[in-house]
């Protein structure tokens, strides 16, 4: 039957779009209800929305949460998550104290390499022979040699620390801050673990482990000191465009905010690529 203008729909025609109306109200009601029971994973959304952030400014500032997204070792190639966790000091229970202060302090585990690592050595700059990741070799040797056209002392003296010698190293650090078991078991004297946790992270949860990490000094100059040379004082130009325009960015930050961490470990840098800190 031919439908005149002007005269009602159908009741069939009516019925149709009420059904889908309905069908289309029922499905936002159940979509709703899923958010409810289960919403997104806000840290993992973020971290994408981070990620695509970074890759567009390619490190242009370098902050503490994106250093902290990047420090992540899963972005790193040729590493395994360190699954289990080594004794430090023989005490369980103060073990338990050290590394819940750790993370606290965004001290976190990270891991240790698959493959073997590679013998470095910059003759030029008397750098110590020290093992690295073989991705780091070519970008640490131009980072020194910049440096060395500079006349800037830079030196390498870490590379990787393997877990055990970690834990040799985060023994005598407890030892010369008069650091005990029985005290941390107690929860007694954490001023004095964390003035050890700001120099020195325990074994499982460093850096050094990854292979990526590197240690300088300027010169002879000790790593109290290295904040105060000019060593340190070209890298962080510009926002530490010469340790990044090789692929390399602080571990810590510097900070202007005194409440916050103030760049604890001037000495110590991470490769990361220079496909993540290029600069135009």
């Amino acid at each position: 039957m031919r439908h005149n203008r002007g005269s009602p729909l159908p009741l069939y025609i009516i019925g149709s779009l009420l059904f889908l109306v309905a069908v289309y109200l029922s499905t936002l009601a159940v979509l709703d209800n899923y958010s409810r029971q289960y919403p997104p994973n806000r840290k993992s959304t973020e971290a994408v929305d981070q990620n695509q952030e970074r890759v567009h400014s390619r490190l242009s500032l370098v902050d503490q949460q994106v250093l902290l997204d990047w420090l992540d070792i899963r972005t790193l190639p040729n590493l395994r998550l360190i699954s289990d966790l080594p004794a430090i000091t023989g005490e369980p229970a103060a073990d338990s104290t050290i590394r819940e202060l750790a993370i606290s302090m965004n001290i976190n585990k990270t891991a240790e390499p698959v493959l073997e690592l590679v013998e470095f050595t910059h003759q030029e700059t008397n750098s110590r022979s020290v093992l690295l990741q073989p991705y780091v070799i070519d970008d640490m040797s131009n980072l020194l040699n910049e440096a060395q056209r500079d006349n800037l002392p830079l030196r390498i003296v870490e590379g990787y620390h393997s877990v055990d010698e970690t834990t040799d190293i985060f023994q005598i650090g407890l030892e010369s801050s008069a650091v005990t078991p029985s005290q941390l078991v107690r929860k007694q004297n954490i001023e004095a673990l964390i003035t050890v946790l700001e120099r020195q992270s325990p074994p499982g949860f460093s850096y050094t482990h990854t292979g990526f990490a590197i240690s300088f000094s300027c010169d002879e100059l000790s790593e109290e000191l290295f904040i105060s040379s000019i060593c340190y004082s070209r890298l962080k130009r510009n926002n530490f465009e010469l340790a990044r325009k090789h692929g390399i960015i602080p571990v810590l930050p510097d900070y202007d905010d005194r409440q916050q961490l103030i760049n604890l470990r001037p000495w110590q840098y991470l490769w990361v690529g220079r496909d993540t800190t290029y600069i135009d």
